[in-house]
C-alpha cells in the first residue's frame, strides 16, 4: 500500500466573508471525496474569506496508482469554477 498526498493553495474567486468561503470548500472537499475516495482538510488561512490551504492525503495499492490518482484530482483542480490554484506541491 502506499500513502501519499498533495497541499494545495487557493484562491476563491466567488468568496466575499467566511460564510460563502466555508460554503465553497464544503462543496469542493465533497466532491473530491465522492469522485477520488480522497481525505481533505484546511489546514491554514482559516480566517481568510478568499484563501485557503488544503491537505489531501489518498491510500493506493501500489505506487502507480498513487501518482495516477494524484494527477487525476490535480486535473480536477485545475478545472474546477470558482478557484484559482495558487500552489501544488506534493506531500
Amino acid at each position: 500500500m502506499s500513502i501519499g498526498g498533495i497541499r494545495v493553495e487557493i484562491l476563491i474567486q466567488d468568496s466575499f466573508s467566511l460564510k460563502e468561503k466555508r460554503k465553497i470548500l464544503n462543496s469542493l472537499k465533497e466532491k473530491i471525496l465522492n469522485n477520488f475516495n480522497a481525505s481533505i482538510a484546511e489546514i491554514d488561512d482559516n480566517e481568510i474569506w478568499n484563501k485557503s490551504i488544503i491537505d489531501i492525503a489518498i491510500a493506493a495499492k501500489d505506487q502507480y496508482n498513487l501518482n495516477d490518482r494524484i494527477l487525476k484530482i490535480k486535473n480536477f483542480l485545475m478545472r474546477e469554477n470558482g478557484i484559482e490554484i495558487l500552489k501544488i506541491e506534493k506531500l
